[in-house]
């Protein structure tokens, strides 16, 4: 059953993916702002000598927000999986039912399948009706209680 998987890679991409690319636009924007900074006073001297700590300090930033990112990336697509794990059943009944009746909707109403049987070969009204069988319920005993606490006939002369 390959439903709840497909459901979680579109919730990954479309939702996970998406937050984490515009997060990571932001993060590599600051930190080229950042780098830049530096460079909007010019004309730059590049006789002054620069330590080689700022390269160091400024390339482990970068790294250490990066690795920050992708955790942040790894515990948002856990709780998503986690979210389709336990609504596993009911989304892919759900989706099921929309491609059902997607695909209904497209069909000409001239092709549908007349489900049941008309009630006029029984002497029943113009309405179409489900054939039940008969079969061994266990509970036939509770559903015949049931059905005799109602009162006979109060449904039909409502109708007429």
């Amino acid at each position: 059953m390959l439903g709840p998987y497909v459901i979680m890679i579109q919730k990954i991409i479309f939702g996970d993916l998406t937050k984490f690319m515009w997060l990571s636009l932001i993060v590599l924007l600051d930190s080229q702002l950042l780098c830049g900074v530096g460079l909007i006073d010019l004309p730059v001297d590049h006789t002054i000598y620069t330590p080689p700590i700022v390269h160091v300090l400024h390339c482990s930033v970068s790294v250490v927000s990066y690795i920050l990112l992708l955790n942040l990336l790894i515990a948002m697509m856990s709780d998503t999986h986690w979210r389709v794990a336990q609504e596993r059943d009911e989304l892919w009944r759900t989706q099921v039912v929309a491609t059902t009746l997607m695909l209904e909707r497209r069909l000409p109403r001239c092709l549908w399948p007349r489900l049941g049987v008309c009630g006029q070969s029984y002497g029943l009204t113009e309405r179409w009706y489900l054939r039940v069988e008969d079969r061994n319920d266990p509970h036939a005993a509770e559903n015949a209680a049931l059905h005799k606490s109602f009162p006979r006939g109060e449904g039909r002369k409502r109708e007429k």
